[in-house]
């Protein structure tokens, strides 16, 4: 599946030019609402975040939060996810997302779902909302 707002309709073409009649891709070429967005993750084998120039990547921590591995560029904090998970859940590209790495999705790779759930347990919503409030606080702290 491949969803969300091409960036132009020439592009759009070649996508479904190159899907061809394979039922297994199925194009949502449209924004998202947000709340959807969940419901698409579900549904993904892969998400493909095919980022030019990236530091951190929220899309990539909410489809590891629901489980499905990511395909990021071999740059920011896409190094260190897949540095800690090393498992198949991030697949790096460099410096273009091609074709070939397309085709190394259809290859199993073994998951550790335990060293995922423990990466994911330091970063949940909560531990996040604590961490920046002390933040905030201490920020406070030293202005007055």
């Amino acid at each position: 599946m491949l969803a969300g707002r091409p960036e132009s309709n020439a592009f759009l073409r070649r996508l479904i030019s190159a899907a061809g009649d394979d039922r297994r891709i199925r194009i949502i070429p449209e924004f998202v609402p947000p709340a959807r967005v969940p419901v698409l993750q579900k549904g993904a084998d892969w998400v493909i975040l095919p980022y030019r120039r990236i530091l951190n990547s929220g899309a990539a921590m909410f489809a590891l939060s629901f489980g499905v591995p990511v395909v990021g560029p071999r740059q920011g904090s896409f190094l260190e996810l897949e540095d800690f998970l090393r498992t198949g859940w991030v697949r790096l590209f460099n410096p273009f997302l091609r074709r070939e790495h397309l085709k190394q999705l259809e290859e199993p790779g073994l998951r550790d779902v335990h060293r995922l759930e423990q990466f994911l347990e330091g970063r949940s919503w909560d531990r996040i909302a604590e961490e920046t409030m002390r933040f905030y606080h201490a920020v406070l702290q030293c202005t007055e």
